[in-house]
C-alpha cells in the first residue's frame, strides 16, 4: 500500500520532469540535473524553518486576519516569496554560473528540476500525513486533487522563474550588469506573485475566488506550456 502511495506521490513529478527534459535538444548533464532536484528537495527544510518561524506574524487563515488585502500580503511573503526566494537561491548556487548553463532553454529545465525536487518531498507530506491522520480514502483524494494542481502549479511557477533567469545570464554574458540585476529581480518577483495569487484565491475560499482560481490554472496550463514550447524552439547558445 506504501509504495502505491509513494507512487502516486511522485508520478506527476516524474511526467513533468520527462516533458521539459524531452524538449531539451541538448541534455543537461544526468548529474547536474540530479543535484538539482536533491538541493532543490532539501530546500524544504529552511523553507520549513522559515514559515514556522514567521506564522504568528503573518497568519494564512481567514479566522486570522482583518481583511483580504491582509490575507493577500501574508500569503506573500509567508508562503510565496519564501519557497520561491529558496527555489530560486538553490539554482543561482548550484546551476546559474556553472559552465553546463550555456543555453536560453537550460534556465527552464534547471529552474524546473529545482522546483519539482521541493514539489516532490512536500507532496509526499502531505499525502503521507493524509493517509496516516485520514486514511486512505483522504490520502487518494489529495493525492489526485494535487496530481492536477499543486505538483503543476509549482513547474508553472518555475517556467516564470527561468524566463527570468534566461534573460538574466544573457545580460550577463553581454556585461550589462544592471539588467542582470533587474531580470534577476523578476525571477523573484513574478513566479512569487503569481504563486500568492494562486494561494490567495484557494485559502480566501470565497466562490468568486475560486473561479479566479480555476481560471489562474487553466490559463497558466496554456500559457506555460507554450512557453515551455516557445523557449525550447527557440533556443540560443549563450555567446561570451
Amino acid at each position: 500500500m506504501t509504495d502505491i502511495f509513494f507512487a502516486l506521490a511522485l508520478a506527476p513529478v516524474a511526467i513533468i520532469l520527462w516533458y521539459i527534459y524531452k524538449k531539451d535538444v541538448h541534455k543537461e548533464p544526468s548529474w547536474q540535473l540530479a543535484k538539482s532536484i536533491i538541493f532543490g528537495a532539501l530546500a524544504i527544510i529552511p523553507v520549513a524553518i522559515v514559515e514556522l518561524c514567521i506564522e504568528d506574524w503573518f497568519p494564512t487563515d481567514m479566522m486570522s486576519v482583518d481583511s483580504f488585502p491582509q490575507l493577500f500580503i501574508n500569503t506573500f511573503i509567508a508562503v510565496a516569496l519564501v519557497e520561491e526566494l529558496f527555489k530560486w537561491f538553490v539554482v543561482m548556487k548550484i546551476n546559474y554560473n556553472n559552465k553546463q548553463f550555456d543555453e536560453t532553454y537550460d534556465a527552464i529545465v534547471y529552474c524546473v528540476f529545482v522546483s519539482l525536487g521541493f514539489a516532490a518531498i512536500e507532496n509526499l507530506i502531505y499525502i503521507f500525513t493524509d493517509l496516516i491522520n485520514e486514511g486512505v480514502v483522504a490520502s487518494l483524494y489529495t493525492a489526485s486533487l494535487r496530481f492536477v494542481t499543486s505538483i503543476p502549479g509549482h513547474a508553472f511557477f518555475s517556467i516564470f522563474m527561468g524566463y527570468c533567469i534566461s534573460f538574466a545570464k544573457m545580460a550577463q554574458t553581454k556585461k550589462n550588469k544592471s539588467q542582470e540585476k533587474i531580470f534577476l529581480f523578476a525571477s523573484v518577483m513574478i513566479p512569487s506573485i503569481i504563486h500568492c495569487l494562486y494561494d490567495f484565491f484557494i485559502i480566501s475560499e470565497m466562490r468568486l475566488f475560486m473561479i479566479l482560481w480555476f481560471v489562474l490554472l487553466i490559463s497558466l496550463y496554456t500559457f506555460c506550456v507554450e512557453m515551455v514550447r516557445s523557449a525550447a524552439e527557440n533556443n540560443v547558445h549563450y555567446q561570451e
